[in-house]
């Protein structure tokens, strides 16, 4: 007598296609050769990695410009009375709180 073998584990769901494409590119900045997953990428590990700290550091950067400008227009009179007193609730000039 033959021994029946379970066949339901391979016919429930086809397996995911595991190969994958690959691209040779150049990086745009430095000219070397790399293996890239998508055919849109312009820059190798190593100079991403450079690209992407320099335009954090410019992000922040301007972060900080844009509070101290913030700060600035904060310290400077408006009607007559610095903002700081109308944080402590003295009125402006023109009589209204803020």
């Amino acid at each position: 007598m033959e021994s029946m073998v379970n066949l339901t584990g391979l016919m429930s769901k086809p397996e995911k296609d595991t190969s994958k494409k690959t691209f040779i590119r150049t990086c745009k900045l430095c000219g070397r050769d790399f293996i890239a997953p998508t055919n849109n990428t312009m820059r190798c590990p190593e100079c991403r990695k450079v690209m992407r700290q320099q335009q954090s550091a410019a992000s922040y950067k301007r972060f900080l410009t844009k509070m101290e400008m913030r700060k600035m227009r904060e310290k400077t009179t408006q009607g007559g009375v610095t903002a700081e007193k109308k944080k402590d609730g003295v009125p402006s000039a023109t009589g209204r709180r803020h």
